[in-house]
């Protein structure tokens, strides 16, 4: 029984993480089976995960967009003509 013991807490860090990993696997396709199937729940439950979880581009978008816009404001600027009072 020592020896079980002993070795039982090495073994269990050992593999704990993978079974946590296979188990979020198997929910991960059962839940893509799920959607598949057009199960509402899973869609709802999809709706919300997406909401809640940060998008790793927005900071990229809002880069791009901003830029987007000052070329158009350059390109407004150089083709009006100053208005002159003759």
């Amino acid at each position: 029984m020592d020896i079980i013991n002993q070795f039982l807490p090495s073994i269990l860090s050992q593999v704990l993480p993978w079974l946590l990993f296979a188990a979020a696997l198997v929910l991960m396709l059962k839940l893509i089976y799920w959607a598949r199937q057009r199960k509402s729940a899973v869609i709802a439950l999809g709706i919300l995960i997406q909401m809640f979880l940060p998008d790793p581009n927005v900071e990229k978008t809002i880069k791009h967009v901003l830029a987007c816009k000052q070329q158009i404001r350059k390109k407004t600027d150089e083709n009006s003509e100053p208005i002159t009072d003759n």
